[in-house]
């Protein structure tokens, strides 16, 4: 099927160590002869479509590697400036010639690099939400992160997980803590990366005077908080390595793609058959 350009804590965790053997088994990805005529067709068509920005003759390795790299890591959470710095070095150069031969080794190197930074960070959230926090202290997190740098060093890359756990935890907190005591708190996971508007009431202040008198209300709170974290970066993880060479391939197309017309979007041929199945 011809794919088409459609303008428009520790390992001693369970779950994840789980998830960990489970990577282990797809740590390599394998790119098919088909993947790499899809490839090639797709800049093929770069190539003879006027209305699109040039051709692959203009491409820009380095902010190739970059695109790709913030089209999963958009918050700048999970990779060192250094890190993005090395894929340039080493792919940056030879991006027009990978993507002319539709050769994917790029692409699968800096995923596999992304996948081993989550399932590393994540473990750290484990530990850390095992641990205590500190709510006095001043301090201040900026939770939409699509216009910053990626973080210079380990020091200050841990001392920005720190304050996003931190706002992470008194956020659900607080959001636990306002919730009707009638009402079960969901502890359904969604995406950490993802930042969305809250159509949410305004939060009664006589919720915090509680947390601080009651102890018992606040440790238990505090649990739940911290259940509900965790469980989230569980699903983020699992979403991660469970990712397959297609998804993976459609990711570094797009990243491509954008660069000459951000309204041009790559579906791999799985993706197409699911889309055309959910609209029959």
């Amino acid at each position: 099927m011809i794919p088409f350009i459609k303008n428009c804590t520790r390992i001693g965790w369970i779950a994840l160590a789980a998830i960990a053997c489970q990577s282990s088994v797809h740590a390599e990805f394998e790119q098919t002869q088909e993947m790499a005529a899809q490839t090639r067709w797709v800049v093929n068509t770069i190539n003879a479509r006027h209305y699109l920005r040039g051709d692959m003759e203009q491409l820009s390795g380095s902010e190739m590697v970059e695109a790709y790299a913030e089209s999963f890591d958009y918050g700048r959470m999970y990779f060192l400036r250094s890190e993005v710095d090395d894929f340039i070095f080493r792919f940056g150069d030879a991006m027009e010639d990978f993507l002319q031969k539709g050769n994917l080794y790029a692409a699968f190197e800096i995923y596999s690099a992304y996948k081993q930074n989550v399932q590393a960070r994540t473990e750290w959230v484990y530990q850390r939400l095992t641990q205590d926090f500190d709510f006095a202290a001043p301090d201040e997190f900026t939770p939409d992160r699509r216009e910053a740098e990626w973080p210079a060093d380990s020091a200050s890359f841990d001392a920005l997980w720190e304050r996003r756990v931190k706002y992470e935890l008194l956020n659900e907190l607080l959001s636990l803590a306002g919730e009707e005591a009638e009402e079960d708190a969901s502890l359904e996971p969604t995406n950490p990366d993802l930042i969305e508007d809250s159509d949410d009431a305004p939060f009664d202040p006589s919720k915090i005077q509680r947390l601080l008198e009651d102890a018992d209300f606040m440790a238990d709170t505090l649990d739940a908080a911290r259940e509900k974290i965790r469980r989230r970066y569980e699903r983020n993880l699992t979403y991660t390595v469970d990712r397959e060479a297609a998804e993976v391939q459609e990711s570094f197309i797009n990243a491509m793609t954008q660069l000459f017309d951000p309204h041009s979007s790559f579906l791999s041929a799985d993706t197409l058959e699911s889309f055309n199945s959910a609209v029959q």
